[in-house]
């Protein structure tokens, strides 16, 4: 867990400290064409938008890239530096943090993290990330080929179906839940009080910024240890 711990404090940095930004290296990187999923319906990215990042290497050295989002088609990172979009390679750096937009960079609104699970070299997509619990997802995308057939032709349609697994981490243990409430009260304990907050809130257990606020509630007010 030390990575999360690294951005938590390396996040809270002042501003001086933020301004000694180097600029972001394209090693090894190579321009990808925009237009690769025409005959695609759909999306394969993580994010909606591409989101502004933060990349550290292993010195804890930071390097800024203008916009970034997650391939869970080619399983690859892509960015966009001067209007044209790379399919960048991470192998030199250890995390990325992502932030909601370009001028509050101090907000960190997910990361991804490598070696964050024992036995696992590559990049863990941790979306929640507090003191004693972490949340993380397993995003991929699929295509789907839907065969219509009509008078004298075969219409073949495709689209990007993706897919999202979550799991709990929690006293050094790592366990699969589902985004339902009563999964996550199953996971969490707490019936009663866990259940007043989601109805106090008006949270729903199935979108991520919600859990994200339940578990945050959950440390600051329930966990005892």
């Amino acid at each position: 867990m030390k990575y999360i711990f690294f951005l938590i404090s390396t996040l809270t940095m002042g501003p001086a400290t933020w301004a000694q930004y180097t600029q972001q290296r394209l090693d090894n990187s190579q321009a990808i064409k925009t237009d690769n999923y025409a005959d695609i319906k759909g999306s394969p990215y993580l994010y909606k938008d591409f989101m502004y990042s933060t990349f550290f290497d292993s010195e804890g050295t930071q390097y800024k890239s203008e916009l970034l989002n997650y391939n869970g088609y080619e399983n690859t990172f892509e960015v966009i530096r001067d209007g044209k979009q790379y399919n960048f390679k991470v192998s030199l750096y250890d995390s990325i943090a992502v932030h909601p937009n370009k001028n509050d960079s101090l907000k960190l609104y997910e990361s991804f993290v490598k070696r964050f699970l024992p036995n696992n070299t590559s990049f863990t997509n941790v979306v929640y990330y507090g003191k004693n619990i972490q949340l993380i997802r397993k995003f991929r995308v699929e295509v789907n080929q839907k065969v219509t057939e009509t008078p004298g032709a075969t219409i073949k349609t495709k689209r990007f179906a993706d897919y999202a697994n979550y799991s709990l981490v929690m006293h050094g243990e790592t366990n699969k839940i589902r985004l339902k409430k009563s999964d996550i009260i199953n996971k969490l304990g707490y019936k009663s009080a866990i259940q007043e907050y989601i109805k106090q809130e008006n949270l729903s257990m199935n979108k991520v910024a919600d859990v994200k606020k339940l578990l945050r509630y959950y440390e600051n007010n329930l966990q005892t240890h």
